[in-house]
């Protein structure tokens, strides 16, 4: 069953579906440090709120791709 929530973006969550999400800095870059915690906080959410498939961390971007648990997460597209 496809949910789709509204507000201010559209969220749309399909059960058992795996996501690519991509997502960017809107001005400058990330140092490694910042680099290193956003990195350890995706990989905490892992088993948590998904599974996590994959996460890359760049200095302007991360990637990642997950699968939403039963109790599910909104995903922003």
């Amino acid at each position: 069953m496809l949910n789709i929530h509204k507000r201010n973006l559209p969220h749309w969550e399909l059960a058992d579906s795996v996501y690519y999400i991509t997502f960017n800095l809107f001005e400058g870059k990330f140092n490694k440090e910042e680099i290193l915690i956003v990195k350890k906080h995706i990989i905490d959410g892992n088993n948590k709120f998904y599974t996590l498939y994959a996460v890359v961390v760049m200095s302007t971007h991360v990637n990642l791709i997950i699968q939403p648990k039963k109790e599910g997460i909104a995903i922003i597209v």
